[in-house]
Order: C-alpha cells, then sequence, then structure tokens
C-alpha cells in the first residue's frame, strides 16, 4: 500500500480565501449597520408621531376660523369657527379641547410645559414633553385675527 504524505499547516490560497471571507463578512456587517442607524434616525417616536397628529388637528382648526385668541394662561387658545369655540388649553400634564366650555378631550399628554403665542396672522406652539423632547412649531393664517 502507498504512503500518502500528509502536509500539515495552511497554504496560501487557505489564507488568502479566509482573508476574503473576513473581509466580506466585515463589509456586510459595516453595511448593515449602517442601514440599520439610517432606519433609527429616521423613525420617529411615538411621542413625535403622537405631537404631529396633534399639531395636523390644531392647525386645520385654526386654518378654517374665523377667530383666535389667546385665554388666560400662556398655553390657552380660543378658536371661534362659526358658532363653535374650541378652548385649547394646558391641564396637569396635558393638552385638552372643549367646545362651548363642555367637555374635555384629551389631545396630547406627557406635556411638562407649553407655551401659545398669537401675533397678527401667526399662531407659535412651544411644547415640552415630560421626556423633554421639545417641539416648537408656527402656521400662519390669511387673515388677520
Amino acid at each position: 500500500m502507498p504512503r500518502i504524505k500528509s502536509e500539515k499547516g495552511f497554504t496560501l490560497a487557505d489564507q488568502l480565501l479566509q482573508i476574503l471571507v473576513l473581509g466580506l463578512t466585515t463589509t456586510l456587517l459595516l453595511v448593515f449597520s449602517a442601514v440599520l442607524a439610517d432606519y433609527v434616525k429616521n423613525t420617529e417616536s411615538a411621542e413625535h408621531q403622537e405631537f404631529d397628529q396633534f399639531w395636523l388637528e390644531f392647525t386645520q382648526l385654526i386654518h378654517s376660523s374665523s377667530h383666535v385668541s389667546p385665554h388666560f394662561s400662556s398655553c390657552s387658545l380660543n378658536i371661534v369657527q362659526q358658532t363653535t369655540v374650541h378652548r385649547y388649553e394646558k391641564v396637569g400634564t396635558r393638552i385638552r379641547k372643549s367646545k362651548n366650555g363642555a367637555g374635555n378631550e384629551p389631545m396630547l399628554l406627557n406635556v411638562s410645559s407649553c407655551t401659545i403665542k398669537v401675533d397678527e396672522n401667526k399662531v407659535v406652539l412651544s411644547v415640552e414633553l415630560l421626556s423633554g423632547e421639545t417641539f416648537k412649531r408656527e402656521t400662519y393664517r390669511d387673515v388677520a385675527f
């Protein structure tokens, strides 16, 4: 029976193949981490989505109103729409809405502080949530308040 000579160790081809596999794996991990970081950056928090939904309804009401005026506190606003007066005000840790002084519909929760400013044809809203996230938005109207 012929004896087969056994060579131990790695050949140059084996080492090049290992380097190629390691390089491809590293490249894939870097690409995956970059895509994941971009996804996380572009994904809005639930609080951000809740504020955007609140802001959309708030601005639609302002744009369809006949009169907008501040109420007693720095975070209270009356919006008159035909015969209905909508009042937005911060009470406790939420911003609520009432219609003609009746009912209280919570519109935005976990609010730490709030400021609403009304200038001629502009409404500026600043909200800080309990989480520390801050939002500042403004909207304009075609008619003077």
